[in-house]
């Protein structure tokens, strides 16, 4: 049988370069361990011990070659803890093997990337070393419940001092291997945090300002998704429309809002939610708990991110009703007969209603501005004058005077007139 035959491929060339070597020299040489095809075709692992090279023996002439037996288990472990080895010390994390008291007896190389220490600085150590004071009584009563459970693994996050004195987080996992007989003691693994929780707090700050300034202002404020869906509302909707918070979210925004305003305010959430900085004002119409509806002005923008849309209301029902009762009023002036003028103190026209063209064929902007003795009779402004000066002082004067007021022709018609005090 060809010996060479039955070495692995991979340690071919090594060993036949050692038993190459061992000829040419007499006497004993070691041989390292190598790979040989077994019976099964299997290849297992046979530790060499020496070799004695025989070859000018008279009675051998011959190579002898020592083999302890066959180590393939050993070989596999020692290859299994190299490869284990070598994954801890390349992680991104940072391992460590502790006693049940917490004493560090192996720190992973990673440690220096994730605190700033080499390994050997850390070996002895225990938690409270280097853990933030405010971390260490949660941090220990959390280890020593792992500990007392045999196989319990844990997670944590709490601040560490890094090797430059600032406080970093380390969010870690504990893993109770101490019955465990081939670690005796308790792993955990540990990872930096910081940005995250820096971000988390950042953002925990923002959400507090953001909900004390919607408490504290009148307008009622929604966050609201494109669809209508409420993801927010703030407190001040009890005020303004009678229903907590909780009861607006369940009914949502479209639910709310008058049959006649749907369409339009379901079109402006859509349209701001899809474009980023859109602003854009509406007025519609919300159903109050007590079944009334209440005009609110909405501002609706979508700033904060896409597909969300935070719409800021403020209740203006007072303000649509006298805009309606001035509507109405101005509707009944400009359709009157009579006419119907405001006069400054000083006796300039400020108004004038569209009547005023059929009485004395002047089109209104042809007198505003104007004095009304202007278009008074010369034998009248005596009586006017006094009549402006009396109304205002005297309320038993008789508001009501005829005066003959010049027609636009250049005529003149007797006017009859009522005047109100409307200065103060």
């Amino acid at each position: 049988m060809d010996f060479a035959g039955l070495i692995h491929p991979d340690d071919a060339e090594r060993m036949l370069s050692e038993i190459d070597g061992a000829s040419r020299e007499p006497g004993l040489h070691g041989i390292k361990t190598a790979r040989y095809r077994h019976k099964d075709g299997s290849w297992r692992w046979i530790e060499g011990v020496a070799s004695s090279n025989m070859l000018d023996h008279p009675a051998f002439g011959g190579m002898i070659y020592y083999g302890r037996g066959d180590v393939t288990e050993r070989v596999l472990a020692q290859e299994r803890e190299r490869f284990l080895s070598l994954v801890i010390e390349q992680a991104v994390a940072m391992i460590l093997v502790a006693d049940a008291d917490g004493t560090a007896r192996y720190v992973s190389k990673s440690v220096e990337q994730v605190l700033g220490y080499e390994p050997d600085e850390m070996m002895g150590s225990k938690p409270p070393d280097l853990v933030h004071p405010d971390d260490v009584e949660g941090l220990m009563q959390w280890w020593t419940r792992t500990a007392a459970n045999p196989g319990a693994v844990g997670h944590t996050e709490n601040r560490w001092r890094h090797k430059d004195g600032s406080w970093r987080w380390i969010a870690g996992t504990l893993h109770n291997l101490l019955d465990d007989p081939n670690v005796r003691g308790m792993v955990g693994a540990g990872w930096g945090v910081t940005e995250r929780k820096e971000l988390e707090e950042a953002l925990r700050q923002s959400e507090a300002r953001f909900r004390f300034l919607a408490s504290s202002t009148p307008d009622v404020v929604l966050i609201s998704e494109s669809d209508g869906a409420l993801r927010y509302i703030s407190p001040s909707i009890e005020r303004v429309l009678g229903y907590t918070p909780w009861q607006f979210l369940k009914r949502g925004i479209i639910d709310n809002v008058h049959p006649g305003d749907v369409e339009d305010l379901a079109g402006s959430i859509a349209q701001a939610t899809a474009n980023p900085g859109v602003r854009l004002i509406g007025q519609h119409r919300y159903r109050h708990k007590d079944g009334s509806y209440r005009w609110l002005e909405a501002i609706v923008n979508n700033e904060i991110e896409p597909g969300v849309g935070v719409v800021s209301c403020r209740d203006v029902t007072e303000r649509k009703e006298l805009e309606e009762k001035l509507r109405f009023l101005s509707l009944l002036v400009e359709n009157a007969h009579d006419i119907v003028g405001v006069v400054e103190a000083d006796g300039t026209t400020r108004y004038v209603s569209p009547s005023v063209e059929r009485v004395l064929g002047y089109r209104p902007e042809e007198m505003i501005g104007a004095k009304a003795s202007d278009y008074s009779h010369p034998d009248d402004l005596e009586w006017q004058a006094f009549r402006l000066a009396e109304v205002p002082n005297n309320p038993a004067f008789d508001p009501r005077q005829e005066s003959r007021m010049r027609h636009k022709d250049g005529s003149w018609r007797w006017i009859e007139g009522v005047a109100s005090d409307m200065l103060n």
